[in-house]
């Protein structure tokens, strides 16, 4: 049977109930949060990662402009931040006047390098964007304290990481604020919406007065998105995945690669604006809210059976492969609990290895998020590997042993080791 690369995190009949209602009362299901709800959601996402402060946005690209606008820092200040992260982050940089600055990840973690992040603290840029990935935990301790040294506010973003921890505390406590976007295929999707956790009072208070300029969300964008949802999610649903949707998929590739990779290519581009778009400043909306906190309420039971699911899939990589270090990774370490939001393995010509799966009835490729460094003309080795080189395995709760194996020793040659 067919496989798709992901998953919604929620059930087909929330998006219908949801789509109903923003189609008969679309103002309603669209209005804007009400104090409430923004007490409660704060409250909830504080006690259950054990978070300080907690203010509510509506995309993650706003959360941190609103950081940035916060920090008032002089123009054409260095901003660093890792390069394999969505478009808007760069144009929010580009926007206020601000030059981004790259700096490489390293590929057991695909989280900063620390080397070259240690070079780039030598100016003593006043902040540091750092993007994890895929679910996989660095050694942030160790991270945190070399930017605590050169005085540099280091600002997680755990889009990917939410639940993940080093040392027993969760990933988005180690620095100066962080993070989080519940938007499409997150382990919390909650139709978009975002959230900045901080132990920083004062900045708490300059969040807040940002968040109070931002105008009543649109009606009709709330609807698209719950519309995008739901058809995401019907069509990486098993039997319509198999029976529709790969099928189609299969036509189109046959017929025009182009547009083939178009449909399975980057859903947020990258613009360069002289003003950032109106709807990045409309302000959380209550539907958002709401499915914010109910998909909180599923997240330990969605990632601990994420986490058997993993150990199937490696479990068979090792029947097939034998041990090496990227299945290693994923062994107990007391230190780290990697969440597996994506699983990547090296391979070797990764067109190649994403045609075979493919004709396999695997629907797979590297990573969507784009190289923001190499749009700007900067050359990071282990981005540009880390796009080129690393393949998605499809993790489902459906898919057997016997099928990893098959997985594997369908690609077995060109998987580096």
């Amino acid at each position: 049977m067919p496989i798709s690369r992901g998953s919604i995190r929620h059930s087909v009949r929330e998006d219908l109930v949801y789509l109903f209602h923003s189609l008969v009362n679309p103002k309603g299901i669209a209005r804007r949060a009400n104090s409430i709800q923004r007490k409660n959601l704060c409250e909830k996402i504080s006690k259950k990662f054990n978070y300080d402060n907690v203010v509510l946005f509506p995309y993650a690209r706003t959360a941190f402009h609103a950081i940035l606008v916060s920090l008032n820092l002089p123009k054409n200040s260095e901003i660093l931040l890792t390069p394999i992260t969505i478009g808007p982050m760069l144009e929010v940089i580009k926007t206020l006047g601000h030059k981004p600055v790259f700096v490489d990840i390293e590929l057991e973690t695909f989280c900063v390098d620390l080397n070259d992040l240690k070079t780039k603290l030598k100016t003593k840029p006043p902040c540091f964007l750092l993007t994890y990935l895929f679910g996989y935990v660095p050694n942030i301790e160790e991270i945190a304290s070399i930017c605590q040294e050169n005085n540099t506010l280091l600002i997680e973003d755990i889009s990917h990481n939410i639940s993940a921890s080093y040392n027993g505390k969760f990933l988005g406590s180690f620095g100066y604020a962080s993070i989080y976007s519940a938007s499409l295929l997150k382990y919390v999707d909650g139709y978009n919406g975002a959230f900045v956790a901080t132990k920083d009072k004062e900045l708490v208070q300059l969040l807040e007065s940002e968040v109070s300029k931002y105008i009543e969300p649109n009606p009709r964008r709330i609807a698209r998105i719950i519309q995008t949802t739901l058809v995401w999610n019907i069509s990486l649903n098993r039997i319509p995945f198999s029976v529709f949707v790969y099928p189609l998929l299969w036509l189109i590739k046959k017929f025009n690669r182009n547009k083939f990779e178009q449909i399975l290519g980057a859903r947020i581009k990258y613009f360069i604006h002289n003003k950032l778009p109106d709807f990045y400043f409309e302000d959380i909306a209550s539907v958002q809210c709401e499915m914010i906190s109910i998909q909180l309420d599923n997240l330990d039971d969605l990632i601990t059976n994420r986490l058997k699911d993993i150990s199937i899939a490696v479990e068979a990589g090792k029947s097939i492969l034998g041990k090496n270090s990227f299945l290693n990774l994923t062994e107990s370490q007391n230190n780290k609990r990697h969440t597996f939001w994506q699983y990547v393995i090296p391979v070797e010509d990764l067109d190649f290895v994403r045609n075979e799966l493919f004709r396999n009835g695997v629907e797979t490729g590297a990573t969507n998020l784009m190289n923001l460094a190499s749009i700007e003309g900067v050359e990071l080795p282990n981005a540009k590997r880390l796009k080129e080189s690393f393949v998605f395995i499809p993790v489902h709760n459906w898919i057997s042993f016997e099928k990893y194996q098959t997985i594997y020793k369908s690609i077995q040659d060109k998987i580096i080791i």
